[in-house]
């Protein structure tokens, strides 16, 4: 063989040995991403209040492995941890997909809530709300609480999949004593799917300040300076699929881009995320 067919065999070799390493990397390397939320509603004792988001984990189509998804998640020290559905594939067995492993170490970490996305729907919903309620991960799924810190307080909603926004869906939960103390204080809305935002962002009593969404995975395949190039609900260059952005009305709207693969098994320029929203209160 030639010297320089030698050369141009060794440099082809090294280009798909780079796009291999690369492909690899980008479906499996997790980014922790930190974004600070700033806000006069956010009470003074929730100021550096850390929240953790786990959307769209496709189990057992997961990047990380279970425990380390659960170390990187407990290295963030959160004061909550918000789950925003897809946690399993639709094909997911939940009894051997570590499924239960995985929402247990995430109980142990900190307070801990969840809504469903649409591949719970079309699994065992039954047993999956079941292992969440097992291992104290709390079930929002169209209705709303309380967070007491130090005395201040956040309301925190979350609606299931499908779900849009509106006071209705709310009323007469039995966790809600004083509507008005609703309406005063922060609030943060879980839903799993970012094309209903204009609902979540609509005039209301109790619209959210923030909300946290996912089902996206980023636009899948991610183009600098124009973005994903589709997602399931928003079809191709799609709106809101990666990070915080600002809706109508002051509602803020982080979307994170997930942890796993569903149909599509590829990620380009979309590393799985782990988002890290830190609250700050600013003075009057």
């Amino acid at each position: 063989m030639k010297l320089k067919s030698k050369k141009k065999l060794i440099i082809f070799a090294a280009i798909i040995f780079i796009i291999a390493v690369y492909c690899v990397a980008q479906n499996n390397w997790v980014k922790v991403e930190e974004t600070e939320v700033s806000s006069k509603r956010i009470p003074k004792e929730f100021d550096g209040f850390k929240i953790v988001q786990i959307s769209d984990v496709h189990l057992p189509k997961n990047a990380s492995s279970v425990k380390g998804l659960i170390k990187l998640v407990e290295k963030q020290k959160p004061d909550v941890i918000f789950m925003t559905g897809d946690i399993i594939d639709r094909k997911c067995n939940i009894e051997t997909s570590r499924f239960k492993e995985l929402a247990e170490g995430i109980a142990q970490i900190s307070s801990c809530y969840f809504v469903l996305g649409n591949h719970e729907h079309l699994n065992d919903v039954v047993s999956y709300n079941q292992v969440m309620s097992d291992v104290g991960v709390i079930n929002l799924n169209d209705s709303m609480c309380v967070l007491d810190k130090g005395g201040d307080k956040i309301t925190l909603m979350g609606l299931d999949n499908y779900t849009p926004f509106s006071e209705d869906v709310f009323e007469g939960d039995s966790a809600i004593e004083d509507w008005s103390e609703i309406e005063d204080s922060y609030r943060i809305l879980l839903a799993h799917r970012p094309e209903l935002s204009r609902s979540y962002s609509d005039q209301s009593d109790i619209k959210p300040d923030l909300v946290f969404s996912g089902h996206a995975h980023g636009g899948q395949i991610r183009i600098p300076f124009v973005g994903g190039i589709f997602a399931p609900g928003q079809g191709f260059f799609p709106k809101h699929t990666d990070g915080l952005y600002s809706l109508n009305n002051n509602t803020k709207m982080m979307v994170s881009r997930g942890l796993g693969n569903s149909l599509f098994p590829i990620r380009i320029n979309c590393r799985p995320h782990l988002p890290v929203v830190v609250l700050k209160s600013l003075e009057d």
